[in-house]
């Protein structure tokens, strides 16, 4: 690719949305390197709860584009709208969740191309994701009158997310909001409550299908990523909650049209989550997540700050 055809696709900005940045962007813009640090995410609640989440994330930080291309110094300030669906469900008598989310992302990013310095922006939706969830040991199916007699102390989860290409996505744009490939991650969690406090452990993988129309049409193959995750969090009172949460991802080379590339991702991330009730059925939760080490991929600061309203299960 010459520097006149990235110039080209990068100032390029009509109908846009973020081509190589796609795949790591997911991970860092709504919490979420391949870390989430969801803390909680398999703590019981009683069947038939349904929470809604409308959430706004900023996010700033470096971004390290492919090495292929002649961009330095690349740094993108990104917001993003999020809407969630969460229902707590039976599943075979354990407790279960099923969510969507709908992610809505605009920024602006800039970078040095063969020695000027540029700049585009972006705006458009980002892939949407699905999940369930469903806790194996300690987490038995509840209604409310049953909940509230219910005591958790450890408690073993699985869950499958899916994030689905549906995302805006352009292969002659070096930036896009969509990856354009199906991306799965089941998780293993562990979780045990002491008193107020709540400690909890998730072992995760991601697995990506193939990008048959990445940047010049290439096909983008990449290697699973492996990550490991933990929280401790504590009860001040029902619904007022804070935590320190921890994570780590190692893994994902690519192949580009056969060439394996050295971009072997190695990322270790930190965060705090606040939970505020402000009435029976509403509430607010902030987060903060900030990259300790970056290897390769994009290494951002974002928080987030989300209001919750929940009915259902007799509340």
């Amino acid at each position: 690719m010459t520097v006149s055809q990235t110039r080209l696709r990068w100032r390029s900005s009509r109908g846009g949305g973020l081509a190589v940045l796609a795949v790591l962007l997911f991970f860092n813009v709504t919490s979420a390197g391949a870390q989430d640090l969801e803390p909680r995410t398999y703590s019981n609640a009683p069947v038939g709860l349904n929470f809604l989440l409308l959430g706004y994330g900023y996010s700033s930080g470096n971004i390290l584009f492919d090495a292929a291309l002649p961009i330095e110094d690349g740094r993108a300030k990104l917001n993003l709208l999020i809407g969630r669906y969460i229902r707590t469900i039976n599943l075979f008598g354990r407790s279960g969740r099923m969510s969507l989310s709908v992610p809505y992302t605009w920024g602006t990013f800039k970078g040095t191309l063969a020695g000027q310095h540029e700049s585009t922006s972006r705006s458009d939706f980002a892939d949407p994701r699905v999940e369930i969830s469903m806790n194996l040991i300690g987490g038995p199916a509840l209604d409310l009158r049953e909940f509230v007699r219910y005591r958790q102390k450890t408690i073993v989860g699985v869950s499958l997310q899916v994030i689905v290409p549906l995302g805006e996505y352009d292969a002659t744009k070096i930036v896009n909001l969509g990856s354009n490939r199906w991306t799965f991650r089941p998780q293993l969690g562990v979780a045990h409550a002491w008193k107020k406090w709540n400690l909890e452990v998730y072992a995760s993988a991601w697995f990506f299908t193939d990008n048959p129309h990445s940047v010049g049409d290439a096909r983008l193959e990449q290697q699973p990523i492996v990550a490991l995750q933990g929280h401790v969090s504590y009860t001040f009172r029902p619904g007022l909650w804070a935590a320190l949460n921890a994570g780590l991802a190692e893994g994902g080379r690519t192949t580009v049209d056969g060439v394996l590339r050295n971009d072997l991702q190695k990322n270790t991330r930190v965060g705090v989550t606040v939970s505020v009730p402000l009435a029976r059925r509403h509430g607010i939760k902030f987060v903060f997540v900030s990259g300790v080490t970056t290897r390769i991929g994009a290494d951002f600061d974002s928080i987030l700050v989300a209001y919750q309203y929940r009915w259902g299960a007799g509340l």
